[in-house]
C-alpha cells in the first residue's frame, strides 16, 4: 500500500472516529437531558388494573416503530414543571418517513372521553394522574398503540420560538386579551409576521372567541406547521444540538435518539405543505352543566380507520371535512 493512499485511509478513519464520537456524545449527553424512558405503572395502581384489557382492545401494527410510519404524542403542558398540570394541547402526529408525510390530529382538551382506570371527564385532566394515564386514554380514545410522547411545558415553548429566531406566521385576525401568563395585555394585528416565543404561544392559546378551542386547535396546528419550516436548515444532528441543550430542561421525550436522527435525515425536505390536517368533526355539549366537547362517533370511526391505514404503510387519501 502506498504512502498517500495509507494517509487518506488513516484521514478517512479519523473523519469516521469524530464522527461517531461527536454522535454519542450528543445521545448520551445532550439527549440525555430531553430523553425520558416511560414511567413504569405501578403495581396494582388503577393503571395496572386495567392494563391487560387495555392491550387487548388497542389496535397494534405487526411491525415494530422503526419499520413503518410511527406515532408521537405531542402534550403542550400549562405549567412550568413537566410532571403536574393539565395537557393544555393534545395532538397526535403519524410520521410517515417512506412518503415524507405528516398527518396531524388535534384532540380539543375538553372533549369528554373516558379517562383511563377512572370515570369520564375532559381529557385534558387525564395528565393530572401522569403521563402514563394521558397516553393510555389517547390509546383508548383512538383505538391505536401510541408509539412515543412528547411533551414541552410554556416555558420550553417560549425557548424554542425564541432559540429558533421566532416562526412566521399568518395571524387569522386582529387579537386583543389579558395574557395570564404576563398578566398584561396582549394584541396581535391580523397579517402575516414573524413571532417571538410569547406572541406564538398565546397565539396559539388564544381562545376566546365564538370558536373557542375549535379555532385554537387550528391556531395550534399553524404554529406547529411553522415551526417545522423554521427548522428546515437544521435537520441534522449536530445542528439541532443547540437546540436540545437550550430546551432540554423544559421537553422530555421517550424517543429513541437513533429513530430521531434517522428522522431528521429522512425528512429534512418536509415542509408545512407535507402536514396534513386530519379533520375530525365535534360539537360543544353542556352535562351537568359542564362544558364538553363531543366527538361525532362516524367521524371518530373514519379518522380510527385514516391512521390504521397511515400504520398499515398505505398512503390513505385525504378524508372529507
Amino acid at each position: 500500500m502506498g504512502k498517500k493512499r495509507l494517509k487518506i485511509y488513516i484521514f478517512v478513519a479519523v473523519l469516521a472516529i469524530i464522527g461517531i464520537s461527536s454522535y454519542m456524545a450528543i445521545k448520551y449527553y445532550v439527549y440525555g437531558e430531553v430523553y425520558t424512558s416511560r414511567p413504569e405503572i405501578l403495581a396494582g395502581s388503577d393503571l395496572d388494573r386495567i392494563m391487560q384489557q387495555h392491550e387487548e382492545n388497542i389496535y397494534k401494527p405487526e411491525k415494530e416503530a422503526n419499520q413503518r410510519p410511527y406515532s408521537v404524542l405531542l402534550v403542550g403542558l400549562d405549567s412550568k414543571t413537566m410532571d403536574s398540570g393539565r395537557s393544555d394541547t393534545l395532538m397526535v402526529a403519524l410520521v410517515d418517513q417512506k412518503n415524507k408525510k405528516v398527518s396531524l390530529l388535534s384532540i380539543p382538551r375538553d372533549t369528554r372521553v373516558q379517562i383511563a382506570g377512572r370515570d369520564l371527564d375532559k381529557i385534558t385532566h387525564a395528565h393530572n394522574y401522569g403521563i402514563n394515564s394521558t397516553i393510555m386514554t389517547v390509546e383508548d380514545f383512538l383505538d391505536i398503540k401510541i408509539d412515543y410522547y412528547a411533551q414541552i411545558n410554556f416555558e420550553g415553548f417560549q425557548s424554542l420560538v425564541n432559540t429558533l429566531g421566532g416562526v412566521t406566521v399568518d395571524v387569522e385576525k386582529n387579537l386583543s386579551f389579558r395574557d395570564r401568563i404576563t398578566n398584561t395585555q396582549f394584541s396581535l394585528n391580523k397579517g402575516t409576521q414573524k413571532l417571538n416565543g410569547i406572541q406564538a404561544l398565546n397565539y396559539a392559546r388564544f381562545r376566546d372567541d365564538w370558536e373557542s378551542d375549535f379555532g385554537r386547535n387550528r391556531r395550534q396546528q399553524q404554529v406547529i406547521k411553522a415551526l417545522m419550516d423554521e427548522t428546515m436548515n437544521i435537520r441534522t444532528i449536530t445542528k439541532i444540538n443547540p437546540i436540545l441543550k437550550d430546551i432540554g430542561e423544559y421537553v422530555e421525550t421517550d424517543m429513541d435518539f437513533d429513530v430521531l436522527a434517522k428522522t431528521l435525515t429522512k425528512m429534512k425536505n418536509v415542509s408545512s405543505k407535507d402536514v396534513y390536517s386530519i379533520p375530525m368533526k365535534a360539537y360543544p355539549t353542556t352535562i351537568n352543566r359542564i362544558s364538553y366537547v363531543t366527538i361525532d362517533q362516524d367521524s371518530l370511526e373514519k379518522v380510527k380507520t385514516y391512521i390504521k391505514d397511515v400504520f398499515d404503510g398505505k398512503n390513505p387519501v385525504k378524508m372529507e371535512e
